[in-house]
């Protein structure tokens, strides 16, 4: 496959997902991913410079799905027992940022507010807390 053909196939499905996502929706994963992607300090991504610490947002989103899955299970059990099967990946934060990563994830409002159950900055950082044991 040529680069072009790469590419093209990578922009395709980009596409298709944005559709989903603007037809389905995102939540608290996604509020939660941003703090932890801007303070990441440890993790270095297979295939990524490795003097330069990131966790892609597919990462930071995917180590938050457990708790929140947890969280919103009673929401719709079914759904979430089949998604629960994501896994975490340590990326260097500690519990000493969990009150940074609340509340850098608070004013993601357009992702909070759409979780399956109401949110308060208590949950988001109890959410963070469950988060943190399996990174």
């Amino acid at each position: 496959m040529t680069n072009y053909e790469a590419r093209s196939n990578v922009l395709m499905l980009a596409t298709i997902a944005g559709v989903g996502f603007g037809n389905a929706g995102v939540h608290l994963p996604h509020g939660m991913s941003y703090p932890v992607s801007g303070m990441v300090r440890e993790f270095v991504r297979k295939c990524y410079p490795e003097d330069n610490a990131i966790i892609p947002h597919d990462l930071s989103v995917i180590m938050h799905a457990p708790a929140v899955f947890r969280f919103t299970a009673s929401t719709n059990t079914e759904q979430h027992l089949e998604a629960a099967r994501l896994g975490n990946r340590r990326v260097g934060a500690g519990l000493d940022d969990a009150p940074k990563l609340d509340a850098g994830a608070m004013p993601q409002t357009h992702v909070i507010k759409s979780a399956p159950r109401p949110v308060t900055r208590g949950d988001l950082r109890q959410l963070i807390f469950d988060s943190m044991t399996l990174w």
